[in-house]
């Protein structure tokens, strides 16, 4: 979990990028940006709101095979900084020529470059200094008003509530390209920012591992012919799913299939069906790690737990008691109407 609410701006560096293939220039500062109170309140708003719900799921790493993490301009920047705060202003310096040298597609827009120091992050519980990288891309046209009412101008300028671009790179398992947040409002040139920029790769730790295990069960519910056909069966073997990452502290891969498919035949599909899902998402689902809980409750609220039909009609479930939609759902197929339906068995009516 992160929590951005007490952090504070120690270091700001201002510079402007712009895009060479539109015969853009770099223009950088002469020294750090120092804001009056009220400009620095604004901008910590405006760096770190869109943070509020990021996930701290990605590393820097090199992408040529022999590099070192140090070969990644990004890493190397983020270590000086973290060893010595008076090295930011010469770090922008070469982190805006770094841009300016990925900025060369015709959709890249040009804009402010922010590098700012941030101390008292809050990373799962542990206080952390970050490095904050922004892009300010998009300019809004606003009206001022002077001292008398027809006293306007026409100005233009950043919306401190649309920030484009931005990273946090947290000083925390360095050895590794530390732990990165990454937010982005401008999804068409994702490649040059996550990629050509900060080379960024997916961390796959526990909690990817353990959100990972459920979108291998979503995704074998589609291709499974025992499953694809029966929403119930789905329901029930999804929630067993969740039932048993939330009541284990350690995922084994043979141990999950086996119980939430006790049939062998469906277990061992499972099993091989996990290596396909594993070259087509081009990931490794580890066979054992710890699960992480916190994931765990997201999970569960992201499943499906209804059944909606055709006609209108939605059946809707209790996704902790999904076992009773073996026992109280039957489905059939009715001759005379050539359609299927549904038999629901109950005692009462409830509520």
């Amino acid at each position: 979990m992160l929590q951005l609410s007490e952090t504070v701006m120690t270091e700001l560096a201002v510079h402007f990028v712009g895009n060479q293939n539109q015969g853009g220039k770099i223009e950088l500062s002469d020294a750090l940006f120092e804001p009056s109170p009220e400009v620095e309140i604004a901008l910590i708003q405006y760096f770190l709101k869109p943070f509020g719900k990021a996930e701290v799921s990605y590393k820097l790493h090199t992408p040529e095979a022999g590099e070192k993490l140090e070969d990644n301009p990004i890493f190397a920047a983020c270590q000086s900084i973290f060893a010595d705060a008076d090295t930011l202003f010469d770090q922008s310096v070469k982190l805006a020529n770094h841009l300016f040298a990925q900025s060369q597609h015709p959709h890249i827009k040009p804009g402010e470059f922010f590098i700012a120091k941030l101390s008292d992050a809050v990373l799962e519980g542990e206080l952390v200094d970050a490095v904050g990288i922004f892009k300010a891309e998009r300019k809004e046209s606003f009206l001022r008003f002077g001292a008398q009412p027809t006293q306007l101008s026409l100005l233009e300028g950043i919306n401190v509530g649309k920030l484009d671009k931005g990273v946090l790179i947290f000083n925390t398992e360095a050895q590794n390209g530390y732990r990165v947040a990454v937010v982005d409002a401008n999804n068409y040139d994702t490649h040059y920012w996550n990629d050509d920029f900060l080379t960024l790769r997916i961390d796959q730790n526990e909690s990817f591992q353990t959100k990972a295990v459920m979108d291998l069960c979503q995704d074998f519910v589609k291709e499974s012919p025992e499953l694809q056909e029966d929403k119930a069966e789905q329901m029930v073997f999804l929630s067993k799913s969740v039932d048993y990452l939330k009541n284990h502290d350690n995922f084994e891969m043979e141990e999950f299939a086996k119980e939430v498919l006790p049939q062998p035949e469906a277990a061992e599909e499972l099993l091989h069906f996990k290596k396909s899902y594993e070259a087509n998402h081009e990931v490794e689902l580890r066979d054992d790690f710890e699960i992480a809980q916190p994931a765990v409750k997201t999970l569960k609220k992201q499943v499906k737990s209804s059944i909606n039909l055709d006609t209108n009609i939605q059946i809707k479930l209790d996704f902790d008691q999904a076992e009773s939609a073996r026992q109280f759902l039957e489905k059939g197929y009715d001759q005379e109407k050539n359609m299927y339906y549904y038999k629901v068995y109950f005692n009462q009516e409830m509520g």
